[in-house]
């Protein structure tokens, strides 16, 4: 069986291709049918725009791994506390700014921890020469020494790191199940500072940055302890201390006419070296210049993949669509944006488990303080607006108890466009059963921003209208089978009040007006179908356009955007 490959490269092939595991009925072909549907899913996702971290974060609570870890990890095992370790670090990485996004933010991602040595490998670390430059954490210090040690990251809001916030693990909490006091935590952390500066034997550098402003940016007061005048040193690295800033120097050098041609041969050398033990950017496929043209247009007769978010973007302005979702070069979420998935999830829970608004203000208690904001009082003011929502909601969802069919439910449906076959795909908030002569379906999309809609917006909103397209097509067999009808679906806006309940602006069904009061259809047999068939013929040109629309003022591309370029006069 030679012709079959190695056994990983057949596993791989099993997780790509799943219908070759047909016919294995054991737990373990069970379980890599889990996982190939899994990486399906995230494939799916990444093909949407979906961030990087947030997928790993699926792929992290889809098994019974993490409470394995934790019992493990619980009972003394250094391997499950190991583990751990690296699944915290790796959520970091994943959550650093430039936020990683898309199937293109995905193989970056992968690229650069397949290039890189981690420090935490105890097996690397215990194999260091005399002769290297040994990378270790404060922790892993303990017991050894070294003629030069620097200590570096020294500054308020990292050392001493006060708060848990924002961490997957509280060590607090593995000691005894109780949280540290703050002032336990500073105790802690000045132990550890002593621990890292006493490895020198006989040089010790102390650094960190400081800010323009707020405490987070200064020297630590650690620093101040040492008895020593902390000196500031100004301006910045010749380059970044990165393997990509590397490559480019060595390339640089590699060409430049007036280096000698030792210079020149010794920076090559090094560039193939490089490129040989995994540093994706000295791989010379991966340069800019070196590969033939291509176009992001899909292959004659590719199935296209949409969602209503994607097809809103695509069609709003193609070239912002671009850089977010195929480029991957949009920039991480603002706290709004995790206001927004926090509700979500309440709402979720609420509405599966029948939660009273207490309950879904405690909910909210536990995660607040881990949602990052600019400033105290932003935080302040939005827990009002956010405790008034939820008061809101709650309101609502005793009133429409008996409606819900489906919550937080995924869709995937195929249908005919002109000549082309589209899947829509997506995730509805609230899928309702309207019951009546003919039983219809309504879906419900939660809203926590404070842009309010007009009734003349949501009309066209392309994304009730997909969520309306797939529920006629039969995108909700599963929930309601052969309900194809389609109720007058809506946005609940829970930051405005209308009467103690959340505004609530519908939508026209696309039973009752299949066309828009100033269009004329196209292609049909609805609005939405034009719309879809609009967005296909953008994807088969393999261009891009900039296009104004009321989304230029706070899009995060517009400097350089031929449509927001503006003549100054003179």
């Amino acid at each position: 069986h030679a012709e079959l490959g190695h056994s990983e490269q057949l596993l791989g092939r099993c997780l790509a291709e799943p219908e070759l595991l047909a016919g294995i009925g054991t737990p373990e072909g069970d379980a890599a049918r889990a996982l190939a549907e899994l990486l399906r899913e995230a494939a799916a996702q990444l093909a949407d725009g979906r961030e990087v971290q947030l997928v790993l974060w699926d792929f992290w609570t889809a098994g019974d791994w993490p409470e394995q870890l934790r019992r493990a990890a619980l009972s003394g095992s250094r391997r499950a506390g190991h583990q751990l370790d690296a699944v915290v670090e790796l959520f970091e990485r994943a959550a650093r700014d430039p936020v990683r996004a898309g199937s293109a933010g995905a193989l970056t991602f992968i690229g650069e921890l397949a290039g890189e040595e981690i420090p935490a490998d105890t097996g690397r670390e215990l194999s260091a020469t005399a002769t290297g430059v040994q990378l270790t954490t404060a922790h892993r210090s303990k017991g050894q020494e070294w003629p030069r040690v620097w200590v570096v990251g020294v500054q308020e809001g990292r050392w001493p790191r006060l708060s848990p916030g924002g961490l997957l693990l509280d060590p607090g909490r593995l000691l005894d199940g109780e949280p540290r006091t703050i002032g336990e935590q500073l105790r802690e952390e000045r132990r550890l500072f002593y621990l890292a500066c006493s490895r020198a034997a006989t040089h010790l550098h102390v650094s960190g940055v400081r800010g323009a402003e707020g405490e987070a940016n200064g020297v630590s007061r650690f620093v101040h302890e040492l008895g020593v005048v902390a000196e500031p040193v100004a301006g910045r690295p010749a380059r970044p201390l990165t393997s990509a800033a590397l490559v480019g120097e060595l390339r640089r050098a590699s060409v430049d006419p007036e280096a000698g041609d030792t210079m020149r041969r010794g920076a090559a050398k090094r560039l193939a070296e490089l490129g040989r033990s995994g540093i994706p950017a000295a791989r010379p496929e991966s340069w800019w210049g070196l590969r033939a043209p291509s176009t992001p247009a899909p292959a004659a007769g590719e199935e296209i993949r949409l969602s209503g978010s994607a097809l809103d973007a695509l069609l709003g302005c193609p070239r912002r669509y671009f850089l977010e979702r195929r480029a991957g070069a949009a920039r991480a979420q603002q706290s709004r944006a995790s206001i927004g998935d926090v509700v979500h999830l309440i709402a979720k829970h609420a509405q599966l488990e029948d939660l009273p608004l207490a309950a879904m203000r405690s909910r909210l208690d536990e995660v607040w303080e881990r949602i990052p904001f600019e400033a105290e009082w932003l935080s302040a003011s939005e827990r009002v607006e956010i405790d008034a929502g939820l008061e809101r909601l709650a309101a609502w969802l005793e009133e429409h108890r008996d409606d819900l069919l489906g919550v937080e439910h995924d869709f995937s449906v195929r249908i005919r466009v002109g000549e082309r076959d589209v899947v829509l795909r997506g995730k509805a908030d609230r899928v309702e059963f309207v019951r009546g002569d003919t039983p219809r379906l309504r879906i419900v999309d939660f809203k926590t921003g404070r842009r309010k809609r007009t009734a003349r917006e949501v009309e066209d909103d392309i994304q009730l209208g997909i969520y309306q397209l797939a529920a006629s097509e039969g995108a909700f067999d599963d929930l309601a089978p052969g309900v194809r009808a389609v109720e007058a679906p809506a946005l609940l806006f829970l930051r405005h009040d209308a009467g103690g309940l959340p505004l609530v602006v519908e939508q026209s069904s696309i039973d009752a007006v299949p066309q828009l009061a100033d269009e004329e259809l196209v292609v049909g047999p609805t609005w939405v179908h034009d719309r879809i068939a609009r967005a296909v013929e953008i994807l088969d040109s393999g261009e891009f356009p900039a296009t104004e629309n009321p989304a230029c003022n706070y899009c995060q591309f517009k400097a350089g955007c031929p449509a927001f370029v503006k003549e100054v006069s003179k």
